[in-house]
């Protein structure tokens, strides 16, 4: 089948996908790292932070 597909250049069609597929993956790894620090942080109450800054001016 691919023979008689002369006019694709199927190395540069495998290269393109694999950059795409390892960039998918990248980033969806990343995003989990990301998350699982996000829920490792403490949560900080706002209402301290507004006050502090208030009394700083």
């Amino acid at each position: 089948m691919m023979d008689e597909m002369d006019d694709v250049n199927w190395q540069e069609e495998i290269r393109e996908l694999t950059l795409q597929l390892i960039k998918e993956k990248s980033k969806k790894k990343l995003l989990k790292d990301a998350e699982t620090l996000r829920t490792k942080m403490k949560d900080v109450k706002s209402a301290p932070l507004i006050k502090e800054d208030r009394n700083t001016r």
